[in-house]
């Protein structure tokens, strides 16, 4: 995922490569641009700030710079999460070659010497001016037309503010539209250890999340900022943990007959596997909307639930989808090998088979790979759960119709591609181990993270939230 969602704000998820590409990409564009770094202390400041959380809500980016919201992230995500420190961004900004104008607003005028002195030294690319402003609360009308006249005079390319939290904040928000400067970043310490004031810990210590430690240990008054917001910022994760979660009232279709019936005479559809990996995405909110889409009982994890709904698996249904004159064409989406295609060819003998092979990537860029769908087609998508779900609202909203089915593995299983599972296994639910056979780790991972946040979902009480009934014809 490239953005996440943290209380509200808006966070980046891209890795430092990725994040620099965006930056120099986004240059064209001459609006100002504003990006903060996020951490336990900035948010717990701002949740009794409006104007903090206004700038913070508003920025270009806001990048996850605290291990604290890291680790939390990771654990509620289940996915990799991209912790960058303003330090590690500026240090790749700053080690660019290309010709640039950095403007250092904040700080002391010897701090700001030797800043200069050391980038001069470093990058003799770049151009660089800086100011001390008055260290107050608020700046005068006077002062702020100064500062805002200096930098615009000099015409950076990026502006760096250290002048603390909230404070550089809510002044680049408020003085933004000022500015005739492409990005702010917003990275308050960072100058003073630039400036060598203090020592940046060794790597493992940032790699295990104990630079925070370091900091308090060079500079003690951060210790009060610390016993302050963190019992703060562990008390909105606890409510956010046991919080009240939605109620997901899902009908669950075990019969091939009413699913060959909806899949007929329905317009709109999405059809989608019930299983493990479909609950924990609904339990971890990584799926929304879950009226989108028509269940199947897929896996025999469904009986967790109810124990009258009967298992059929991704290959079956597909083997017996029976399609009506209506159709004319089957749209596979995701991976398509020779033998699925030639088990289509067979399969539905006077329907075309046509393909749109996607790459690896967020359903974000995916959908711009489609550019159209035939409405007399039925979609098949072979990609990995949540992905395909996701891709499947966005083709569905983007193209105002679609019939679409999930298929993920199913279509490999079901042409042969992939090896079925023996009797044995699927009668005593076994059937994930037969396919770990192929894609261990991958598969293994994936497992490992639906198990761990189903049973959070149990721990606090989120999976009683589930109804899950067997669907019964109208």
């Amino acid at each position: 995922m490239k953005f996440l969602n943290f209380f509200n704000y808006r966070l980046s998820n891209l890795n430092i490569n990725d994040l620099f590409c965006k930056i120099i990409e986004d240059e064209k564009d001459n609006n100002t641009k504003i990006i903060n770094c996020m951490n336990p202390h900035s948010f717990v400041i701002s949740k009794k700030d409006e104007k903090f959380q206004d700038a913070l809500s508003h920025a270009y980016l806001n990048l996850i710079d605290g291990v604290g919201i890291s680790i939390y992230l990771t654990l509620k995500k289940m996915i990799k999460i991209n912790r960058i420190t303003g330090y590690d961004l500026f240090e790749k900004i700053i080690s660019s070659k290309e010709p640039k104008k950095f403007f250092f607003l904040g700080s002391t005028e010897s701090n700001l010497l030797k800043i200069k002195s050391r980038l001069n030294q470093e990058n003799k690319n770049c151009l660089i001016e800086t100011y001390s402003p008055p260290f107050v609360e608020k700046f005068s009308n006077e002062e702020n037309e100064k500062i805002i006249s200096k930098i615009n005079l000099f015409n950076p390319d990026y502006l760096f503010v250290g002048m603390t939290a909230p404070k550089q904040e809510k002044w680049s928000f408020e003085n933004k539209d000022k500015l005739h400067v492409k990005f702010i970043f917003n990275i308050g310490a960072v100058f003073d250890y630039y400036a060598g004031n203090f020592l940046r810990p060794y790597k493992i210590i940032r790699n295990i999340g104990l630079e925070w430690l370091f900091r308090v240990i060079q500079n003690p008054r951060l210790i009060n900022r610390t016993l302050i917001s963190f019992p703060k910022y562990s008390l909105y994760i606890f409510k956010d943990i046991f919080s009240r979660s939605p109620k997901f009232e899902i009908q669950i279709i075990d019969n091939i007959d009413i699913l060959n019936n909806k899949i007929n005479n329905d317009e709109l559809y999405i059809f989608s596997a019930f299983n493990l990996a479909m609950t924990s995405n609904l339990a971890s909110n990584k799926l929304k909307n879950k009226d989108d889409f028509t269940y199947w009982s897929d896996g025999i994890f469904c009986k967790f639930f109810n124990r009258k709904i009967k298992k059929i698996a991704g290959n079956v249904l597909l083997e017996n989808i029976h399609l009506n004159q209506k159709f004319k064409q089957i749209h596979v989406i995701g991976n398509l090998h020779d033998q699925d295609k030639k088990f289509l060819n067979q399969k539905f003998k006077l329907l075309d088979v046509t393909f749109t092979s996607l790459p690896f990537g967020v359903p974000e860029d995916l959908i711009k790979k489609i550019k159209s769908i035939d409405k007399n087609s039925l979609i098949l998508l072979t990609l990995s759960t949540p992905k395909q779900e996701l891709l499947a609202q966005k083709i569905k909203s983007k193209f105002n119709f679609g019939k679409i089915i999930c298929i993920g593995g199913g279509l490999s299983i079901a042409s042969g591609y992939e090896k079925k599972c023996p009797v044995i296994f699927e009668k005593i639910g076994l059937e994930f181990l037969w396919r770990l056979r192929s894609e261990t780790k991958r598969r293994t991972l994936r497992i490992l993270k639906d198990l761990i946040i189903i049973f959070f979902s149990l721990i606090t009480f989120r999976l009683t939230k589930f109804k899950i009934s067997k669907y019964e014809k109208e």
